[in-house]
């Protein structure tokens, strides 16, 4: 019978750091195979080659557990199962041999029970999921499998936590599995970090959390990788990487340097060099990744712009509910198209997959950060050049307008204006195939008058001088589809391509009707296509811009 690791991997930079591949020639010691499943983009020349390691790249989502589940279900096909160590790359390594020996005691505990370094008492008794290793009667029972067969993305790490790391260890004291943490803190250890965490506790609470029984009621819940790091680099050789990089309890660290391999806190040192400005410690103690990258990952299904298909439609998928609604009113395109949609929610990603593989060629979704609603994402998007190959393109989303009773009333009208029937998607079709037209929207929609500028005039004025849409102190003329959807030509909003990304940094979505960045980015959309020599059209004026025509009184049923 086999030893097996499954190691969840990802690093910010699509690298395989060097003290990562310490962490590996560790686990290669006592290891028959390793399963090394990575979410990041790995050159081929920096994938470790041993016979001993089968790497597996996937797309970034679903956090470690989803490595998890790949990773075990390549163990189940390789076969000749017999205990399976669970690791990911969420540590850094700061002695070797300390770390080894840790791994040969795991082996030498109970073969029948789950053996993990720490333990937490934080919402439920749990082991956590860095390190464990597991036993063959718990990989071989039915239940595990159907709990990895379970395993899901989420739309938070704490989801994660509560569903996979917590649920895990419920589900294996319900079978009545055997838990053992090798890290028992001494009552030295313990007491100072009580003291600590009580500090904590009353800092994030106030005095008022000890008359309340706050601090009563949370004492016991000590994340034993931060509060009780220095004995866990003394006995065990590594260091929880979140408490080197944010340190989100101030943990003094003074000891590191004092205990560690020479070597391994350079590397380490590199490593969080490196990353620096990646990660950020959010309110709830956890490390929160932050990225400035479009897009955070990609999942697709099928080959896209496959000959034949001209269409494409662009879809912002921020209330997942309406996401039926949309996929219903595409059908109303009777030709080959793919699409491709921007969301904020990994959770959400096996239905749209799973939703729009029914009507499209191709889906593609494109997991954002919720900066700019609609527009931010699409803006990105459009300038990776992807949809430049499509005769025809439809930007989406699901826009609610909350503010308004009349928000649902006006998406359905503006769904049913660029989509309303087969006859009429295939005409819009046939008409952005004509040289002179970029833009086709509803016409009714279309606002003009000044006082649609609100607060966004200068930021529209500063584009357009960037894209060389206007000259200096040329007066630009107002017109946008108002609620941001309508058909288009790739090559007519070529100039978006020319801004700097400096440019188009979306700030966090703060609920903000005006003056931000995206209103701006909207109403520049028409003066951009005309500039390209393109006309801004509706079905209903067939062709001719929608400047020879009196838009000036046009508004729409939210304001």
């Amino acid at each position: 019978m086999k030893i097996y690791a499954v190691v969840a991997h990802y690093d910010v930079d699509d690298k395989i750091d060097a003290n990562f591949r310490v962490i590996l020639s560790a686990l290669e010691q006592v290891c028959d195979q390793i399963i090394l499943v990575s979410t990041s983009s790995i050159p081929a020349a920096e994938i470790p080659k041993s016979h001993k390691i089968t790497t597996i790249l996937r797309p970034n989502i679903g956090y470690d557990f989803y490595s998890y589940r790949v990773g075990l279900d390549e163990v189940e096909r390789q076969g000749d199962v017999g205990r399976v160590f669970i690791v990911n790359s969420s540590f850094f390594l700061l002695d070797r041999n300390k770390f080894l020996a840790a791994l040969n005691e795991m082996l030498s505990k109970d073969k029948n029970a789950v053996i993990g370094i720490t333990a937490s008492k934080q919402i439920f008794l749990h082991m956590q999921s860095y390190l464990m290793l597991l036993g063959k009667n718990v990989f071989d029972a039915v239940w595990f499998k159907d709990f990895v067969n379970s395993i899901q993305p989420h739309n938070s790490k704490f989801e994660i936590i509560i569903n996979y790391e917590i649920g895990f260890s419920r589900l294996l004291l319900a079978n009545h599995i055997k838990l053992v943490r090798l890290f028992v803190p001494t009552w030295s250890v313990k007491l100072s970090a009580m003291l600590n965490w009580g500090l904590k506790l009353i800092e994030l609470n106030g005095l008022a959390s000890i008359s309340r029984g706050i601090l009563f009621k949370h004492i016991r819940e000590i994340n034993w990788v931060h509060f009780g790091a220095e004995e866990i680099v003394w006995q065990f050789g590594f260091v929880k990487s979140e408490v080197v990089r944010t340190n989100p309890h101030q943990v003094k660290l003074a000891f590191i340097e004092k205990q560690a391999d020479a070597n391994l806190v350079a590397n380490m040192k590199e490593a969080l060099r490196r990353t620096f400005g990646n990660y950020e410690a959010s309110a709830d103690g956890l490390t929160k990744l932050v990225l400035q990258k479009f897009p955070l990952c990609k999942v697709q299904s099928g080959r896209v712009a496959r000959p034949g298909v001209r269409v494409a439609v662009v879809v912002h998928l921020f209330y997942e509910d309406l996401l039926e609604e949309i996929t219903a009113e595409l059908g109303n395109i009777i030709e080959p198209f793919d699409v491709f949609v921007t969301t904020p929610f990994e959770g959400a990603l096996p239905n749209i997959i799973n939703t729009l593989s029914s009507r499209a060629q191709a889906v593609t979704v494109y997991l954002i950060e919720n900066k700019g609603r609609d527009i931010g994402p699409f803006i990105l998007l459009y300038r990776t050049g992807i949809l430049d190959p499509y005769t025809a393109v439809l930007k989406l989303h699901t826009k609610r307008s909350k503010y308004s009773s009349n928000g649902d009333f006006w998406r359905r009208e503006i769904y049913r204006g660029l989509l309303g029937g087969s006859k009429l998607t295939h005409d819009i079709i046939n008409l952005l195939e004509q040289p002179n037209i970029g833009m086709v929207g509803i016409g009714q929609y279309y606002l003009s008058h000044e006082q649609y500028w609100g607060a966004d005039k200068d930021n529209v004025i500063k584009l357009l001088l960037e894209m060389n849409v206007v000259k200096q102190d040329e007066e630009p003329q107002l017109g946008f589809f108002a609620g941001s959807m309508f058909w288009f030509k790739p090559l007519a909003l070529s100039p978006l391509k020319t801004i700097s990304a400096d440019h188009l940094i979306f700030p966090p979505e703060n609920g903000m009707q005006d003056g931000t960045l995206a209103h701006a980015v909207e109403r520049v959309f028409c003066n951009v296509s005309r500039q390209q020599g393109f006309a801004v059209t509706s079905l209903l004026l067939a062709g001719v811009d929608i400047t020879n025509v009196e838009t000036v009184n046009n508004k729409v049923p939210v304001l």
